[in-house]
């Protein structure tokens, strides 16, 4: 579709030059032009101490699987966990859903948590709050001294900017470890380059 309206594509690992801002090096190929859209998205982060695996899944791997697991413990009760609570459980999936903060979906107020819960609840899906993991091990999750075992274990406790920090600082764009800053047009410090989408955080 990008050909057919004559969008030049290059498959590499692009690197912007340091000196020529709007320059970027794809495969030993200069390509020049006006501006430059950092597009690059994010990735799952999991719990500190912890690595995703076989049975510690993460948002990407869980809808790899090829089969469906029989039970799931989802960490993490904001958007993205309810969201695929939701999802197994009507699909026949037996779910937990372990959320540290006092409530579910815990950037919204309180009523809204506390009503999602309700329903969860009566839709038979295990919902803990005020609920920190202690440890995992194996398919088991400890929380508050309570074992919940699973087939799988999905953490949704958010996601971080996919950037390359020394390339960032090489350039000299600015960024936090929240992602790369941008103003209300999404335009980063270096008035050429342009960032959007998860990569800065918004």
């Amino acid at each position: 579709m990008l050909s057919s309206v004559g969008v030049n594509s290059v498959e590499g690992e692009a690197h912007i030059d340091s000196q020529m801002k709007n320059k970027v090096v794809v495969n030993g190929q200069d390509i020049e032009s006006k501006n430059i859209v950092l597009a690059t998205g994010s990735y799952p982060a999991c719990l500190p101490g912890y690595e995703f695996g076989e049975n510690i899944l993460s948002t990407t791997s869980l809808l790899e699987l090829e089969d469906m697991p029989e039970s799931l413990t989802i960490i993490g009760g904001g958007y993205s966990g309810c969201e695929l609570a939701s999802i197994y459980n009507s699909l026949g999936c037996r779910v937990s859903l372990i959320e540290a903060k006092d409530h579910l979906m815990p950037f919204q107020i309180e009523e809204i948590g506390n009503a999602v819960k309700k329903y969860m609840i009566l839709d038979g899906i295990n919902v803990l709050t005020k609920a920190r993991v202690d440890k995992i091990s194996d398919t088991t999750v400890f929380v508050n001294g309570e074992a919940v075992v699973a087939e799988k274990i999905l953490v949704c406790t958010g996601r971080r900017p996919n950037i390359d920090t020394r390339e960032l600082n090489n350039i000299g764009l600015k960024f936090t470890s929240e992602g790369i800053i941008v103003d209300e047009k999404m335009r980063t410090n270096i008035d050429c380059i342009y960032a959007i989408g998860d990569v800065t955080g918004l």
